[in-house]
Order: C-alpha cells, then structure tokens, then sequence
C-alpha cells in the first residue's frame, strides 16, 4: 500500500488590513481569514508583509487593542517582513472553517503611494509544520499623505525683489 501524501489546507476569506491607507501611516493592522484545518491551542499564525512596510516601527509589533478572537495567550515575533503570532498552548484549539481576527500593532505603511505586493497567511503547528496557508493575499493601494501647515514665505515682499523664499509644512 503506498502512502498518502497530505497536502496543505487553503485559508479562506482572507484579508490584511492596515487600519490607514496613508502611505507612511504607523498604526494596527487587521488580519482575517476562515481556517480550513483546526489550529492547536500552541499553533502559530504567520503573516508576511511586502516589501516597504516596516515593522516594529516605533515600538515592538505586538497585538493590537482588539487582540485575537480566539482564548489563550500570544506572542509576537518579529522577523523581517514576518510577524509570526505564537499561541502559548492555554487556549482551546480553533476548528476547522472559523474565521480568525487579529490585530498588530506599530506597523508603518509603505511610504510610497500605490499597490503595495501580496501578503501571505500561513498557519503551522508549534513545530513550523504547515497546516493551511494563502500566499496571494490581495494587496492594498496607499494614498499620498496630506501635507499640514503648508507655507511659503518669501524673505522680501517687496516687488522684484530677489532673495530667499522659505519653506514650510508637517
């Protein structure tokens, strides 16, 4: 009898959302999807942020206010564009086809206006054994940020005058 090959599960509705679509913007970013395979009470959540965003930006990444949806305690580990939410075991596991929500904190946007890549979602086990993932989650467009306090002063006001002009704005 040959053996079965098992195959990774496909994660469902998926969607990763900062919480400002400013380019440039610190703040907390949503995650949601539906799981196809149960995830273990010490299981982990990975997600991978394109190019451009920053994480740990400010302060540690860390879960947001709204924290999971889910019982038990977590970590946050950072690792380049990977923020990797480990479930500390004290929760109950989640079952198949629930729709997880979480939130992450000190995220900075892409600084630059425009289509952002891809996330990606991936669940695993405590051993990094791959249970169900989505590695074309669809990517959002950052807008340019709005300048404050805009103003420009030349140093005479004096018609035909030539000199310096200063610049200003937040």
């Amino acid at each position: 009898m040959d053996p079965d090959t098992f195959v990774v599960g496909t994660l469902r509705a998926t969607n990763v959302q900062p919480a400002s679509l400013v380019a440039g913007a610190v703040g907390d970013v949503g995650v949601t999807f539906i799981i196809s395979d149960p995830l273990p009470t010490d299981g982990k959540i990975a997600i991978t942020f394109p190019s451009g965003f920053r994480l740990n930006s400010g302060s540690a990444t860390a879960m947001g206010d709204d924290g999971a949806s889910f019982r038990g305690s977590t970590s946050v580990s950072v690792s380049g564009q990977i923020a990797t939410i480990t479930r500390a075991g004290d929760g109950d596991s989640i079952d198949a086809d629930q729709t997880v929500t979480l939130e992450l904190s000190n995220i900075e946007n892409p600084s630059t206006s425009g289509l952002a890549g891809t996330y990606s979602i991936r669940t695993t086990d405590a051993s990094d054994v791959s249970i169900d993932e989505d590695l074309e989650v669809d990517p959002d467009t950052f807008v340019v940020g709005t300048l404050r306090a805009t103003n420009v002063q030349p140093a005479s006001l004096v018609a035909g005058a030539v000199g310096d002009v200063g610049v200003t704005f937040i």
